[in-house]
């Protein structure tokens, strides 16, 4: 099934090269079109609906692509992303938006930026500092991997992620796949939140779920197959702990951080065994 070219198109030419983003051709009342700008195309695709389109750019056919591999060092020089300059801070605001992190949940995340030696600020990444350790999300397309770990500056990315609420009397921990969704559920409901930066539960996660006081866990993976069947399985090891779980059926191809505040609040709720 194929768009039609005015559908989105025009979005995607607006973009510069290298950017994705979401965008809204009236399948419903939320945007799920994802549009892109690459080195050699054009491109759309709607998990809703589930329709693409694409379009080649014929004048760059024989240009060689290169695949964008991030160091795996943390620079030497990280700040908070509010002293970067306007251009800089402004890229990386807008694409946290595009990803589903308003400007207020950014407030809640510890967002830092890579500064060069000449005083320049890099954009490619943005960078997180958890209670584990340091995290960077690529912002540029193409960019391997998408998230890493910089605690020990090689490696795999960190195998969990994890904030915790400010009320003292909270014993409910929401798990997410990924860190944005964790920061917005965090954002949203002010309870203990864990990404498990994926659809598993490393051993590292599951140590932190028992020594953390928790008594409920609401499993919010993102509403496709593998996180349906991450959800699963999460279900039953944390049973098998003693856990009382919840799991949230989210919208077919949306996570967490696709949804409004009111909706992450009704999902995050504990159901009583």
């Amino acid at each position: 099934m194929f768009l039609r070219d005015a559908e989105w198109l025009p979005q995607a030419t607006q973009l510069p090269q290298g950017r994705t983003a979401r965008a809204d051709h009236g399948c419903g009342r939320t945007p799920s079109m994802q549009i892109g700008h690459s080195a050699t195309e054009y491109w759309a695709y709607c998990h809703r609906c589930r329709k693409g389109g694409k379009q080649t750019k014929e004048y760059v056919m024989l240009q060689r692509t290169q695949r964008t591999v991030e160091p795996s060092n943390l620079p030497e020089v990280l700040l908070p992303l509010h002293r970067a300059d306007d251009v800089v801070q402004g890229f990386i605001r807008r694409s946290l938006v595009a990803m589903g992190a308003s400007v207020p949940v950014q407030e809640c995340m510890p967002l830092f930026v890579a500064r060069e030696r000449d005083g320049t600020f890099r954009h490619e990444r943005v960078y997180i500092r958890t209670p584990q350790g340091v995290l960077s999300r690529a912002l540029i397309d193409g960019a391997v991997p998408k998230v890493r770990n910089h605690r020990d500056g090689s490696g795999p990315a960190q195998t969990y992620a994890a904030e915790y609420s400010k009320n003292p009397e909270a014993d409910t921990v929401v798990i997410t796949e990924d860190v944005l969704s964790m920061y917005k559920v965090l954002w949203a409901t002010g309870v203990h939140v864990l990404s498990a930066l994926g659809t598993r539960l490393s051993p590292a996660a599951v140590y932190h779920l028992l020594h953390g006081g928790y008594s409920n866990v609401v499993v919010a993976l993102d509403g496709d197959e593998a996180g349906r069947t991450g959800a699963l399985k999460m279900q039953q090891d944390l049973e098998a702990l003693g856990f009382n779980i919840s799991v949230s059926v989210l919208p077919e191809d949306q996570d967490p951080k696709d949804l409004h505040k009111h909706e992450l609040i009704e999902l995050c709720t504990v159901v009583s065994p």
